[in-house]
């Protein structure tokens, strides 16, 4: 797993600001996703970036793509 995936295991705050545009976005918690909800999240990647389903395949049976939910921070 990449690094960033640790980070947000250990600490879950975070922050997202699409293109780097700081009037959009703003703070999160991350929450690992699985079951349906990770199915559900990794289909809707698959319909933004069309390589995901491309790299599933080749990860197939070597690891699980994991899927982070955002949810925003209070």
């Amino acid at each position: 797993h990449p690094s960033w995936y640790y980070n947000l295991l250990k600490n879950p705050h975070c922050q997202l600001f699409p293109e780097g545009r700081t009037d959009r976005g703003g703070h999160f918690v991350a929450r690992l996703t699985g079951g349906e909800d990770h199915d559900h999240l990794f289909a809707l990647v698959e319909g933004y970036a069309s390589n995901f389903a491309s790299y599933a395949v080749k990860t197939d049976g070597v690891r699980t793509i994991n899927v982070f939910r955002l949810s925003p921070a209070e």
